[in-house]
């Protein structure tokens, strides 16, 4: 019989509790607050990586060396004269040759 008595307190119909909307509303606030830290909290640590990478990366920079070219001539870098002159040309004597004489063969005795 206790066991029956038993059985018929548990069986019992319990109500269930009523929500309390006031603790749900801030629960969800205090989630809706932990993300946010959350995430602001992993883009500042995000951001700070890629700017020590780009510090490395600028401290460790080292220019490449590049070929000291020498210019090259164009066409237009050098004055094209107006007027050429036109050579003319020296009058340079032309020697006349004169006639040697001839040595007039001599009868040998």
């Amino acid at each position: 019989m206790a066991l029956l008595a038993l059985v018929a307190a548990c069986s019992e119909n319990i109500p269930e509790p009523t929500p309390n909307v006031e603790s749900t509303v801030a629960a969800g606030v205090e989630a809706t607050r932990v993300l946010d830290n959350l995430i602001a909290e992993t883009v500042t640590a995000h951001l700070d990586h890629l700017n020590k990478v780009e510090l490395t990366q600028i401290a460790n920079f080292t220019p490449t060396p590049t070929a000291t070219s020498t210019p090259t001539p164009t066409a237009t870098s050098t004055p094209i004269p107006t007027e050429t002159p036109t050579p003319v040309p020296t009058e340079t004597p032309t020697p006349v040759p004169t006639e040697t004489p001839t040595p007039v063969p001599t009868e040998t005795p």
